[in-house]
């Protein structure tokens, strides 16, 4: 249960993100992109440490959008290419 509902803030969060093109944004619509996408990178690296699967991820990204799919296989790999963390302490660093 908790990978379904990690795999469901990542897609949340994905839509807002992708949303946003970038283009005649204010700073405070730039700023929430960037938290936006913190947020993407976040749930990612959580669902990773919390034993969810590259293929369960990646099984579930097809139902984005092209763009927001190729933004958050960014996140995916980046995740996926670090080692699992053994403690709390680890995770902080």
């Amino acid at each position: 249960m908790k990978k379904l509902i990690l795999i469901f803030a990542m897609f949340a969060a994905s839509h807002s993100f992708a949303a946003k093109d970038g283009s005649g944004l204010t700073w405070v619509e730039l700023k929430q992109t960037c938290e936006d996408g913190a947020q993407m990178a976040q749930t990612v690296m959580e669902a990773r440490q919390r034993g969810v699967s590259i293929r369960e991820i990646y099984k579930a990204m097809d139902t984005l959008d092209k763009d927001s799919r190729s933004i958050f296989e960014i996140f995916v790999n980046s995740a996926y290419d670090l080692p699992l963390v053994e403690n709390n302490i680890q995770s902080k660093i």
